[in-house]
């Protein structure tokens, strides 16, 4: 786990280090690929990060895959992100996570309904009170982290 760090001028000289992990996103997103999120950050975050939802994308359906380390045992989330913004509360991700976003069924998100999606999105992340809730049943301290980098990184 990487540590991000910034320095706040108040009274004193603060440090304030958030940790970051991270996670892969797959599939149906305008940039698949390896992303970082801190710990105060989750699956709108990433999902932001990975430039929003392409066109045809499953909003419905998204898997988030986990697995922990000391075995080869895999959890397997399906998040309905509708349910996110109706809740106000987003889904921290673990580290070495992966996110699959697959087509609708019927076609998925496109045209003016997918443009607004990806508003949702972003208009989600810039918000200051958005809390972030566990996946029940991961023990976040011993999940993978494929992605770790070694010290030569």
């Amino acid at each position: 786990m990487k540590l991000a760090c910034s320095l706040g001028w108040f009274l004193l000289s603060t440090v304030v280090c958030l940790a970051e992990v991270h996670v892969g996103i797959h599939g149906l997103v305008n940039k698949p690929g390896i992303h970082s999120v801190s710990e105060t950050q989750g699956l709108l975050d990433l999902l932001h990060a990975a430039g929003g939802l392409a066109p045809n994308a499953n909003s419905n359906s998204i898997r988030i895959v986990t697995q922990d380390r000391s075995s080869t045992k895999k959890t397997v989330f399906e998040i309905d992100v509708h349910s996110v913004f109706a809740d106000k509360i987003d889904y921290e991700l673990p580290p070495g996570a992966n996110v699959f976003v697959s087509s609708g069924f019927l076609g998925g998100l496109h045209g003016e309904e997918l443009k607004q999606f990806n508003a949702s999105i972003e208009q989600f992340v810039a918000r200051d009170d958005k809390k972030l809730k566990k996946l029940k049943g991961i023990d976040y301290a011993n999940t993978a982290n494929a992605f770790r980098k070694t010290p030569a990184d």
